[in-house]
């Protein structure tokens, strides 16, 4: 994931979206998740760090993507619980 820093030229795509304040360092956004089936080289959008997982919880309820069932600590490994959604959602 690419990161920069408040103060460059780009800034927060949902900046004059959401009442809050913007965090300060600024993360490039899949338009279309790659946890989603999105590709790594597809459109990205800068968002900040603040409203960065709030947009990840819009495009999930946009796309109907369904959430891993089980239950906190069942996924031992890292990327499992993305492994397992995207089983749920036909991507692999």
């Amino acid at each position: 994931m690419s990161t920069l820093t408040a103060t460059s030229r780009r800034t927060c795509a949902l900046a004059e979206l959401l009442p809050d304040e913007c965090g300060d360092t600024l993360h490039r956004h899949h338009v279309m998740p790659i946890s989603a089936g999105g590709h790594p080289d597809g459109p990205t959008v800068w968002v900040c760090n603040r409203h960065h997982p709030r947009l990840e919880m819009l495009a999930r309820r946009v796309l109907n993507w369904k959430r891993c069932p089980h239950k906190p600590g069942t996924h031992r490994y890292p990327g499992a619980k993305e492994q397992c959604e995207r089983r749920l959602n036909g991507l692999q």
